[in-house]
């Protein structure tokens, strides 16, 4: 019964506290209201503290002015405050509700504050359930109330690891993005090439190759922009989706259950289904379910953000113009017009060093005082044009030049260094593009050391980069001509940084003389100020900053000329090329990326910002105004305006503009460059080859033997099942003894990827007949030259071999060259590029494995954007066609196809196509591509598993292109590790397969002893020196 007394005489306390409280507030509303005038924070000339009793709060102020107004900050221990005590004897107690200044949040926090009533004081919370910012009130009986600024951190391993979870899946949707546009580039380029005549398929033809180059600026540029949206979408994804909460007029909770069904609900439904229903690829189905999620939903947030992108540039350009009623024709029309006009207009560049103490300006003005020079002003050479006279009938010159306003200006940010927020490497990384306010007088200003560390980070930083580049290209034994040239262009790309650190340190010196000055100026007047502080413990921002102005503007005329020029070459040339084409899969999604970048393009709100310099009234559809000034409505006043603002100002500060949208389009132009560079280089060379190195490499001694290692030999030096060689002749084997038949080896296969790099014809037949014996071996180059005629081959760039043997006439062997001109590295990425980006993610992301198992159908996604053009000029289209045409001969049984590199891929795809073995020796891989090929199916893992085999040096990177199949084997590499390139070697490799399983009678390269191999041993009574003998083979090479 106590108790229960005690919970009644508790609740009815609280019920008299809480309408206690609800009567102070609505008397603390009524004086509000009532006030009509705002007495000043500082005191009276006399210097004497007001009576807090008299004094009224100001009727509304911003966040910073709340913390000026009260008596004290008290923050967490550890964290220094850059509040001093003379700014704390500067601040007034509030000793009533009624004096309580309003607190407003500004539309670039992340969520809007929430305030809490607890024990009789207010607190404001910023932040989520995890990390949090608060700002508590609390009571001092012995003086003025006080704010504590509060932080918690940490969120639990929970939340974090689901956060994680998520990440991972946001991350992965993104790197197919990614891999989707790198593969959609490289097509068009390849498709250029064809339809400019550079291989056989087709004639050229000039209109259809504008056409496809016009279409590069849209795919550059669009996906400049969607990875730039990916990057957002993966941030907002670990960070709790804050930017997604501010899309829409739904509510939070909402919010939390889309996401909840696309990212764990969607994809654990699909699991549970997959194991009910006994299917044994539920997790491949799980995981390609999780995929298609993410990917939807990304996709819903992109639409959404060019949504809010454009909604608010339309109503921002009527507000622009003093006309809310504007018909939306008319607001595209003149947002066409000023996105030109931004683009096309003169500007010139001014630089100041602004006091904190000066006043902000007002519209249109300068941050500087007006009887105040700049100290630099900048007018580049287009600026300078557009002035000239011979151009006046496409420019106009203002009279008054126009402010354009930054983005962190319409943002309203500032970023403070203080002594407690100085860091090295922050400073280092940070945007030099952003206005960044240093102080430099006061208790919290950046210290003599702190300034002195930046600028020689600034200047090791550059070093560093110099050295350590430098270092690689030394390393990797480039020639120091190379070394040289690169050098000094690198150290041109660091002159303007070094440059702005030596500017920056003389402007910090010359900010602390102004900082003494003014030190000066204030002590003079600090009698008649009659302030409370003493210019000792104040802080004193000094900044630097450049502010831009429009000298010129092109006149409209000149914007809608340039506008049709651009839908028309850019957007309906290469739109109707694409269609008819024939890719209907390409057209589409350039349709729609051209739609998509152009909206954001010329429906930007960036371009209205920087000319208005705020946000105005976006997001308040009651509010009507004729003439928008910057300044206006600072405060947010809705709900609705603060979510429209803060949307707008992340959409504009990370998408829109930034540094992630500046990278990615650096990335991209760099790989158009590329791309352009080995595009034309393929038109130029065409069907020539680089000429063959293996020509002048490949020499053979005889009478030398190397004998099988003492160590446990390669299990597959000798090859079975299938891959018999039988000859007559094979030559002595290691012993000395001479053998009727031999299995064949390793080795042959590696000789044979070697010849394919020989020239046709009598060096080919020395080789052969030194190798298996003379007449043993025979290169059909009729046969190759017919069936490349018969089918229109005659052009191709792929390079093959087929060699038969007399004493076997079923048995034959196709040999592929690998890469030697560009057009093979176009072939090359063609099939791999995009194998190895998902092999790359996969090693990126934790648990990528995870993701294997729906790799080669998201492949088979991406190349689903190969024209016809591209499937034609496939190298493994032709080389599967040629082995057709010899099983179809019937005379050839039992065939055999190898090579080196490419042309190992392309054997392995071949094996596997027409059910014969295919061994490669540093091949790429064909199991993620294996859907892929045309015919689909043709490709499948069973076939690789059971008729392929792959040679792989330990050390090369190309064999790790795509996922092996089951039968390979790794082989050594004495290449040092800064010249892992020659581990790709297919001359090294077979010395290396010799040294290890033994010669087997075979001739031994001369150049086994150049790759730090021992000498091989003499046989048969040889009485010459290795190096004799290779001397004397050279010379009958040479011959040949």
């Amino acid at each position: 019964m106590n108790e229960a007394a005690d919970v009644e005489e508790g609740v009815e306390a609280s019920a008299i506290a809480a309408a206690k409280r609800e009567g102070e507030d609505a008397k603390w509303e009524e004086e509000e209201e009532a006030a009509a005038e705002v007495v000043p924070v500082d005191a009276p000339a006399t210097g004497e503290v007001p009576d807090d009793a008299n004094r009224q709060a100001p009727a509304a102020q911003t966040e910073e002015q709340f913390f000026e107004y009260k008596s004290s900050v008290v923050v967490d221990p550890g964290k220094p405050s850059s509040a001093t005590a003379g700014n704390i004897d500067s601040l007034h107690s509030i000793n009533s509700r009624a004096n309580r200044p309003h607190i407003v949040d500004h539309f670039t926090l992340q969520k809007p504050s929430s305030v809490v009533r607890f024990r009789g004081a207010d607190c404001r919370v910023y932040g989520d359930a995890g990390s949090q910012m608060l700002l508590e009130e609390e009571k001092c009986e012995d003086g003025p109330n006080r704010i504590s600024v509060k932080e918690r951190r940490g969120s639990g391993y929970g939340l974090n690891m689901l956060r994680g979870l998520y990440t991972l899946v946001a991350l992965f949707m993104g790197g197919w993005v990614f891999i989707f546009g790198l593969e959609l580039l490289l097509f068009v380029f390849i498709d250029l090439a064809t339809e400019f005549g550079a291989t056989h398929t087709m004639e050229r033809n000039d209109l259809a190759f504008v056409g496809v180059l016009l279409s590069v600026p849209i795919f550059v540029y669009s996906f400049g922009l969607v990875m730039t949206i990916v990057g957002r979408f993966v941030a907002d994804t670990w960070a709790g989706h804050p930017f997604l909460r501010t899309f829409g007029s739904w509510t939070s909770v909402i919010t939390e259950w889309v996401m909840f069904l696309f990212y764990l609900c969607i994809p654990f439904i699909a699991m549970i289904a997959g194991l009910f229903s006994g299917d044994q690829e539920w997790l491949a189905n799980t995981t390609m379910t999780w995929w298609a999620s993410i990917f939807i939903f990304w996709a819903f947030f992109a639409v959404l953000v060019v949504h809010y992108e454009v909604q608010a540039a339309l109503f921002l350009i009527a507000e622009a113009e003093g006309k809310p009623e504007m018909v939306l024709l008319k607001r595209l029309a003149r947002l066409i017009v000023k996105t030109q006009n931004r683009r096309f207009a003169g500007i010139s560049n001014e630089s100041y060093i602004v006091d904190g103490d000066t006043e902000e300006p007002e519209c249109g003005n300068h941050t500087r005082n007006p009887d105040e020079a700049p100290f630099s002003t900048y007018t580049g050479l287009y600026s300078r044009f557009t002035q000239l006279g011979c151009v006046r009938c496409l420019y106009d010159t203002l009279d008054v030049p126009l402010r354009v306003w930054s983005l962190d200006e319409a943002r309203g940010i500032k970023t403070f260094i203080t002594a407690s927020s100085w860091s090295l490497e922050a400073l280092y990384c940070r945007d030099r593009s952003a206005r960044t306010i240093a102080v430099v007088r006061g208790p919290s200003k950046v210290t003599k050391h702190q300034a002195a560390s930046s600028f020689a980070c600034l200047f090791l930083g550059s070093f560093a980069w110099l050295l350590g580049a430098a270092g690689i290209l030394v390393w990797f034994n480039l020639p120091s001509g190379a070394v040289a040239v690169i050098v000094v262009f690198i150290i041109l790309c660091l002159v303007p940084s070094v440059y702005n650190s030596i500017y920056i340190y003389k402007t910090y010196q010359s900010l602390l003389e102004a900082s003494r000055l003014a030190d000066e100026k204030r002590s003079n007047s600090q009698t008649e100020r009659g302030s409370l502080y003493t210019v000792k413990n104040t802080n004193l921002a000094l900044y630097q900053v450049t502010e831009s102005f429009r000298r010129t503007s092109p006149r409209d005329s000149f914007c809608w000329t340039i506008f049709a020029m651009e839908i028309v070459f850019f957007f309906l040339w290469p739109f109707i090329y694409l269609c008819r084409s024939k890719n209907a899969v390409t057209a589409v999604l350039f349709f729609f990326l051209s739609l998509f970048s152009l909206l954001r393009h010329y429906l930007n709100p960036v371009v209205i910002l920087t000319e208005l310099g705020t946000f105005g009234n976006l997001g308040n559809r009651k509010h009507k105004q004729n003439a928008l000034l910057r300044g206006d409505l600072a405060d947010v006043h809705t709900d609705n305006e603060w979510k429209a603002k803060s949307r707008l100002s992340e959409i504009v500060s990370t998408i829109s503009s930034g540094k992630v949208r500046t990278f990615w389009s650096i990335f991209y132009m760099l790989l158009v460059l590329f791309f352009i560079v080995v595009a034309t280089a393929a038109v130029a060379k065409g069907t020539k080859t680089a000429g063959s190195t293996a020509n002048e490499r490949l020499i053979f001694s005889s009478g030398f033997a190397y004998e099988p290692q003492p160590h446990l030999q390669y299990p597959t030096c000798q090859l079975k099942k299938g891959l018999d060689i039988e000859s007559n002749d094979l030559g002595l084997v290691a012993s000395g003894e001479v053998a009727d038949s031999a299995r064949t080896g390793l080795i042959d296969f590696g000789f044979l990827a070697n010849v394919a790099y020989v020239d046709a014809g009598e060096h080919t037949a020395f080789l052969l007949d030194k190798w298996f014996g003379s007449g043993e071996a025979v290169e059909q180059e009729d046969m190759v030259n017919s069936f490349k005629k018969e089918n229109g081959f005659e052009r191709s760039v792929a390079v093959y071999k087929f060699i038969t043997f007399p004493s076997d006439p079923q048995h034959g062997i196709i040999t592929i060259r690998g890469t030697q001109t560009p057009w093979d590295v176009m072939a090359d990425a063609q099939i791999w590029l995009a194998a190895g980006l998902f092999q790359g993610l996969r090693a990126l992301l934790p648990a990528g494995t995870a993701w294997t198992g729906i790799l080669h159908t998201l492949i088979r996604f991406v190349t689903a954007l190969e024209t016809e053009n591209i499937k034609k000029v496939s190298y493994y289209i032709e080389i599967g066609e040629f082995v057709q045409s010899l099983q179809q001969n019937g005379t050839y049984t039992n065939l055999q196809v190898t090579g080196h590199s490419l042309g190992g891929g392309l054997a392995l795809i071949a094996g596997a196509q027409n059910s014969i073995p295919g061994i490669g020796l540093s091949a790429p891989n064909a199991m993620l591509s294996r859907e892929t090929f045309s015919p689909r199916g043709s490709v499948t893992e069973d076939k690789l598993n059971q008729l392929t085999f792959n040679i792989i040096p330990v050390g090369d990177l190309i064999p790790m292109l795509d996922d092996t199949a089951n039968l390979y084997q790794n082989i050594r590499c004495l290449a040092k590790p800064n010249n892992f390139t020659s581990c790709h070697d297919s001359q090294r490799s077979l010395c290396e397969m010799m040294y290890s399983c033994g010669s087997w009678g075979r001739p031994v390269p001369c150049e086994c002893v150049e790759y730090e191999y021992d000498a091989p041993t003499p046989v048969n009574g040889t009485t010459t020196s290795f190096a004799e003998s290779c001397k004397q083979g050279r010379q009958e090479g040479e011959l040949k």
